[in-house]
C-alpha cells in the first residue's frame, strides 16, 4: 500500500551576496511500505515569506539537493524503526 506524508526539514535559503538563512522546508513523502519512493519539495518558508518549488528552482536555490537530503533523512527513519 502506497501512503503519502508531509515532513519538514530545515535547509539554508542563500540569496547572491548575502549569508545563507535558514529556513523551513516542507516536503510530501510517498511511501511504499516502509520504504520511502519519491520526496519532493512543496514549500520553503523563511519568516513571513514562503516560497513554492517552482520560486525556489528559479531563484537558484538548492531543491535537488534538499529533496536528496530529506529521501535521507526517511531512509535513515526507516531503518531505524
Amino acid at each position: 500500500m502506497i501512503r503519502q506524508d508531509e515532513i519538514q526539514l530545515q535547509v539554508m535559503w542563500q540569496m547572491p551576496r548575502a549569508e545563507p538563512r535558514p529556513a523551513l522546508a516542507s516536503f510530501v513523502a510517498a511511501w511504499d511500505d516502509q520504504t520511502p519512493l519519491a520526496v519532493r519539495l512543496v514549500r520553503v518558508r523563511m519568516g513571513t515569506a514562503s516560497f513554492g518549488r517552482r520560486d525556489a528552482a528559479i531563484l537558484d536555490q538548492h531543491v535537488e539537493a534538499w529533496e536528496r537530503l530529506a529521501m535521507k533523512d526517511l531512509e535513515a527513519k526507516a531503518v531505524a524503526t
